[in-house]
């Protein structure tokens, strides 16, 4: 007599996830074709399961392929020079502050960030 295992219903949906560790790479280093590549993609095999669907066999193809990750390059630049604008922008609003005391003679009421670009592009010509 052979011993099929003992099925549990798990839900009452028609649809289950599974991982199956056949169709993943499981080693902690890259394959070798990755290996001497990375930053192009690679077909790393392709494989097959068979199941049983209501007692007729089906088979489930699929391949498992790398996909080099793009370059954070941009986004570093991106974060710089979003870190020295604000930078320049405060140091505008330090100095601009200090020359209206400078010329009025005293504190002046604050301007808003707005305020503040509106003055600079109306001295730029």
């Amino acid at each position: 007599m052979e011993h099929h295992g003992l099925w549990q219903q798990i839900s009452a949906s028609n649809s289950y996830r599974y991982h199956d560790h056949r169709i993943h790479w499981m080693s902690n280093d890259r394959p070798a074709v990755v290996a001497q590549d990375p930053s192009r993609p690679h077909l790393i095999k392709n494989w097959t399961i068979g199941l049983l669907v209501d007692g007729t066999p089906v088979t489930v193809a699929g391949t498992l392929s790398w996909a080099p990750s793009g370059s954070v390059a941009p986004y570093w630049f991106l974060g710089s020079l979003c870190v020295v604008l604000a930078i320049a922008f405060a140091v505008v609003m330090v100095v601009e502050d200090r020359r209206n005391k400078a010329i009025n003679g005293g504190p002046r009421p604050k301007k808003d960030a707005m305020e503040v670009w509106e003055d600079l592009h109306r001295r730029v010509p």
